[in-house]
C-alpha cells in the first residue's frame, strides 16, 4: 500500500544480509554507471514480506531527492513499474493479496475523481485493465508506470532473473515526466534492459543467489 517502510535497524540488517549474495555485490557499482548513463535515479528493488521492496538507489545528474523512496522503501503492486514488473512475473497466488487490498483502495479514491481525470490517469482500476498490464510488460519485457508514486514522475522497470527463469529483482529507473524518456523502445528502457539481462545472464551462469 505504500503506508509502510522498514526500520532503520531492519534495513542495516537486511542489507547485511544481501551483502552476502552475489547479486547485490556484483550490481552495485553497475547500478551507479547506469544512473551516471541515464542521469536518472536508479533502484534495485526484491519482493519483501510487504511487497516490493527498495534495497540499493543510486542517483545521475537529473535526479532530485525523492525522501519517498529510500532504501527500504517498499512500494504498491499497482502504483509503481517495480510493482507491476512482479505482478507480471509472480504467481497470482503470491500477489493477489496485495491487489485486493489497493484495488479497494482505489474504488474509494476514485469516488472523488471526475471521469476525465480517471480517463487521462495511468491506473490499474480492475481485473481487466491488470490483465492488459501484464501483457503488455511481457510483451515489452519490462514494465512502466507514469504518475504512480509521484504525479510529476514516470518509471520503468526490467526483471533479473535468476538460473531457474524465476524473477528475483527489478531494475528501476525514475525521472521527471517530460525529462526522462519513458519510451518501452528508447534508449533509456534499452539501458536499463540491457543491465537486467547482463546481470541475469551473470545468474545463470554462476548460479547466482538472488533472494
Amino acid at each position: 500500500s505504500g503506508r509502510y517502510a522498514l526500520g532503520p535497524y531492519a534495513v542495516r540488517l537486511g542489507l547485511a544480509g544481501l551483502e552476502q549474495f552475489d547479486l547485490f555485490a556484483v550490481s552495485r557499482d553497475r547500478l551507479v554507471e547506469l544512473a551516471n548513463a541515464v542521469g536518472h535515479s536508479v533502484f534495485l528493488g526484491v519482493w519483501g514480506n510487504h511487497g516490493p521492496t527498495i534495497v540499493y538507489r543510486a542517483d545521475g545528474i537529473h535526479s532530485r531527492s525523492i525522501f519517498e523512496l529510500r532504501v527500504g522503501s517498499v512500494l504498491p503492486v499497482l502504483r509503481s513499474a517495480l510493482g507491476r514488473l512482479f505482478l507480471a512475473h509472480l504467481p497470482e497466488s503470491v500477489t493477489a493479496e496485495f491487489v485486493d487490498a489497493e484495488l479497494k483502495d482505489f474504488r474509494q479514491q476514485a469516488a472523488g475523481l471526475s471521469h476525465g481525470e480517471l480517463a487521462s490517469a495511468d491506473v490499474i482500476r480492475n481485473r481487466m485493465d491488470l490483465n492488459r498490464m501484464v501483457r503488455q510488460a511481457r510483451q515489452h519485457g519490462m514494465s512502466r508506470c507514469r504518475s504512480g508514486i509521484l504525479s510529476d514522475y514516470t518509471a520503468m522497470s526490467a526483471p533479473i532473473l535468476d538460473y531457474g527463469g524465476t524473477i528475483c529483482a527489478g531494475i528501476t529507473v525514475m525521472g521527471r515526466i517530460g525529462v526522462l524518456d519513458d519510451d518501452l523502445q528508447g534508449e533509456s528502457a534499452k539501458a536499463v534492459n540491457a543491465l537486467a539481462k547482463q546481470l541475469s545472464n551473470a545468474g545463470q551462469g554462476r548460479h547466482l543467489p538472488c533472494a
